[in-house]
C-alpha cells in the first residue's frame, strides 16, 4: 500500500524532470556498483550525491534494486567494460586515480566496480529518459482532463 501511495506521489508530484533523472541515474549506478566492501567510497559519494541533489529517493530505490538484478546478469558486460578501461587507452588516468590517497577508496581499481558504475549510469540515463517521458505525458494528460 506505501508502494502505490509514493508511485502516486511521484505522479502527481511536484518532482521535477532533473530529480527524476538524477534518481534514475544515481539508483542506477548504485544498483550496479558491487558493493561496500568493493567500492566503499564510491558508494558514500554516491549516496552523497542522491542527497545533495535532492533526487527522488524512491524512485532511486527501485531503479537501485532492478538494476541490482540486472547487475548480476550483465556482470560479465561490466567486468569486459572495466577490463577496457582500466587496461585499455585510459589506464595512465585510472592508475593516477588509484595511486591518489583519497580517490583510491573509491575502488575503481575493481574491474567489475569501474565498468558497473559506466553500465550503471548508461542503464540509468536510459531508464530516466522512459521515466520522464511516461510522468510527464501522464501528467499532461490528467491536466487536459481537468
Amino acid at each position: 500500500m506505501i508502494i502505490t501511495r509514493k508511485i502516486g506521489a511521484i505522479l502527481r508530484g511536484k518532482a521535477t524532470p532533473f530529480q527524476l533523472a538524477a534518481g534514475c541515474a544515481l539508483g542506477a549506478a548504485l544498483g550496479f556498483v558491487p558493493g561496500f566492501s568493493t567500492a566503499p567510497g564510491l558508494t558514500v559519494a554516491l549516496v552523497f550525491l542522491l542527497v545533495i541533489i535532492n533526487a527522488n529517493l524512491f524512485l532511486a530505490a527501485m531503479v537501485g534494486m532492478a538494476a541490482k538484478l540486472a547487475s548480476w546478469v550483465f556482470l560479465p558486460v561490466s567486468f569486459a567494460i572495466g577490463r577496457l578501461l582500466l587496461d585499455g587507452p585510459l589506464s595512465g588516468l585510472f592508475q593516477s586515480v588509484v595511486n591518489t590517497p583519497i580517490l583510491a577508496l573509491l575502488g575503481v581499481e575493481n574491474y567489475a566496480t569501474t565498468g558497473g558504475f559506466v553500465l550503471g549510469l548508461l542503464f540509468g540515463g536510459i531508464l530516466s529518459l522512459l521515466v520522464i517521458r511516461g510522468i510527464t505525458r501522464f501528467r499532461l494528460r490528467m491536466a487536459d482532463a481537468t
